[in-house]
């Protein structure tokens, strides 16, 4: 079996914001992780505060820049993770752990991914705890997973911004596996973007939301789950669906969903759609529980029931 060699590399960014420059062995400057990985390292771990306090709960970066004229050494307020053309294979748990400000993900550099691949308790591309946004911009984020909790590409507890990302959930987990997922009634705009997601449970999400505000445009979702033979669904997954929300208001434009019950679920949520294509067995394109405060408004939308006897 193959030896794990690793470190934490947690202040990775902070250094290099300092002005810390690598050499390998031969004196050539290079890039840090070009030199672990040649010299046998294969796995790191990566876990970040981005906006941390101290004991009494000030945060970091305001004593930084009270106390120095150059804020830059608050490193901690903004951050960018650039995948940059990268692959970050993980065998496990969270990839990308998200604490506190601002942060963007930018895998926009052709080559970039996060992939998951591992047999463990939970699986995450990117999560976030409890910083003030998140986004996420190209890349793709793939999880191949035997595990016994929630799998999530994306998992986020802030407002949220996600374009032109590719996800790819195949997990078999008992429990709920999602594309993206976002519990915690905050803001989000999904766009441009590929999310497909099966697995062997029949709670399988391509985008679960509970938002204030959604918005999700010009993008393909696919939601399976094998408890329906992907090509012979002839029975129907308990609450497998392309999107689903049951909180505050979701505009949804020009998107092609796909889900084993329904491509589109909403529970007491408010619902506008204009253009696009939603099919799905069972409860076919929508399934719509509301009332007249959270009405639903369909236009210029083209409805698929894929079941040969709906």
């Amino acid at each position: 079996s193959e030896f794990y060699v690793g470190g934490d590399l947690s202040s990775f960014m902070q250094v290099e914001e300092n002005g810390c420059i690598f050499y390998d062995y031969e004196g050539n400057e290079k890039d840090l992780f070009k030199i672990l990985k040649e010299n046998g390292m294969n796995s790191i771990r990566l876990r970040i505060w981005n906006d941390p306090t101290d004991e009494n709960g000030i945060p970091v970066a305001a004593l930084l820049k009270d106390s120095v004229e150059d804020t830059k050494t608050a490193p901690y307020v903004d951050m960018i993770i650039k995948l940059a053309g990268n692959t970050l294979s993980v065998n496990g748990g969270v990839a990308v752990d998200v604490y506190g400000g601002n942060v963007t993900i930018d895998g926009r550099v052709k080559g970039s991914s996060i992939v998951m691949d591992y047999d463990t308790n939970i699986g995450r591309c990117i999560q976030t705890r409890t910083p003030e946004s998140l986004t996420v911009l190209g890349g793709e984020y793939v999880i191949n997973s035997v595990c016994t909790n929630n799998s999530a590409a994306i998992f986020t507890a802030c407002d949220t911004y996600i374009d032109n990302v590719v996800i790819s959930v195949n997990s078999d987990s008992p429990n709920y596996i999602y594309g993206v997922w976002e519990p915690n009634h905050n803001a989000i705009t999904i766009e441009n973007s590929k999310i497909t997601v099966m697995g062997e449970t029949p709670h399988v999400y391509g985008v679960k939301l509970t938002p204030s505000t959604a918005m999700v445009s010009n993008c393909n979702i696919y939601a399976a789950s094998p408890y329906l033979p992907v090509d012979d669904m002839s029975g129907y997954a308990y609450c497998s669906h392309g999107l689903t929300s049951n909180s505050g208001n979701m505009t949804v434009k020009n998107c092609n969903i796909t889900g084993s019950l329904a491509a589109v679920d909403v529970t007491n949520a408010g619902l506008f759609v204009d253009g696009g294509i939603y099919s799905g067995y069972g409860h076919g394109g929508f399934y719509l529980i509301g009332d007249e405060a959270n009405p639903a408004y369909i236009y210029n939308a083209t409805i698929v029931n894929l079941d040969e006897n709906p």
